[in-house]
């Protein structure tokens, strides 16, 4: 084998990979979200918290920063027509190996910490969440 030939073999990408359409993403959001502060619209920020490895190459690592939004943030209220607490949010990316962003399925998720028995609906880093890639990706 020439040196030409190591220096292209070393130099040389690897092939690319496919990250399918639907595949899954576990996350967990970094801080608190609750009913009493939220905004329609806020930006939220998750984590990773598994590679997501397909064949034997890392695409979207452990770690790696995902988006989303509040979809809706409904305080609860007391009085003649009473209002219950919802809050709802939606991913929006995630971060591949190669720093590209990767579109998430927008499905809405919905908290409910007992229904009509808490005045306040609360989502924290002790909770973990299932995102979906929407789109076939080549990282």
């Amino acid at each position: 084998m020439s040196a030409l030939t190591i220096v292209l073999m070393l130099t040389a990408p690897a092939a690319a990979a496919v990250l399918p359409d639907g595949t899954s993403i576990r996350v967990r959001l970094v801080g608190v979200v609750n009913t009493d502060r939220a905004q329609k619209g806020d930006p939220l920020e998750f984590v990773v918290m598994k590679d997501v490895v397909i064949g034997n190459q890392v695409l979207i690592a452990r770690g790696a920063r995902v988006t989303g939004q509040v979809v809706k943030a409904q305080r609860a209220s007391a009085g003649w027509r009473p209002r219950h607490a919802k809050l709802a949010f939606a991913f929006t990316s995630a971060q591949a190996w190669d720093g590209e962003a990767v579109r998430l399925r927008r499905s809405t998720i919905t908290i409910d910490r007992g229904g009509h028995h808490h005045d306040l609906q609360w989502v924290s880093d002790a909770d973990f969440f299932d995102a979906y890639v929407e789109g076939d990706y080549e990282l």
